[in-house]
Formats: C-alpha cells, structure tokens, sequence
C-alpha cells in the first residue's frame, strides 16, 4: 500500500508543480482559507466514519473529486484497509 501512496503523492505533486504559479494569486489564497474552514468541519466527521470502518475492509469513496477524504481516511486506517477513489468528472 506505501509504494501506491508514493505514486498517488508523485501524481499530485508533479500536477502541483505545474499550476504552482496560482499560488500567489487571490483565488489561491481564497481556496486556501476555504480548505481550512471546511477542514475544520469535515476531519471530526472523517474521524467518526474511519472509527466504524471494520479492519480488512474495502471502501469506496464514489465521487471523491480530488480524493481529500480519500487520503485522509486512508492516513487514518493505514494498511488496515484498501481505499478506493473514483470520480466521474472529466476535469478529475
């Protein structure tokens, strides 16, 4: 399961790098302050969800977006469980 989180996180890095001129741009920091905010909404929420998800599980995050809480319950159950995002964007 590492050597997939290693490939996800290269992925995302490399596509980061390449939009990271937004970052000094108003939406960015706009983006930014949201993520915060709704972090702080939806990490005790997460939390609640991986606490009931049974060891040896397989779980689906259908209409994950850019896998967010993807990665974070992935973070939270560790290898105790395989974690599927999928998204039906054609942006994503």
């Amino acid at each position: 399961m590492q050597s997939n989180r290693g490939s996800i996180r290269i992925f995302f890095g490399k596509y980061l790098f390449e939009i990271s001129s937004l970052e000094t741009s108003k939406e960015y920091k706009t983006l930014k302050e949201l993520d915060g905010f709704l972090n702080e909404l939806s990490d005790p929420i997460i939390l609640k969800i991986a606490n009931r998800i049974p060891s040896n599980s397989h779980v689906a995050d259908l209409g994950c977006g850019c896998g967010t809480t993807t990665f974070k319950l992935s973070n939270i159950l560790g290898e105790s469980a395989t974690i599927t995002g999928l998204d039906f964007s054609k942006r994503i």
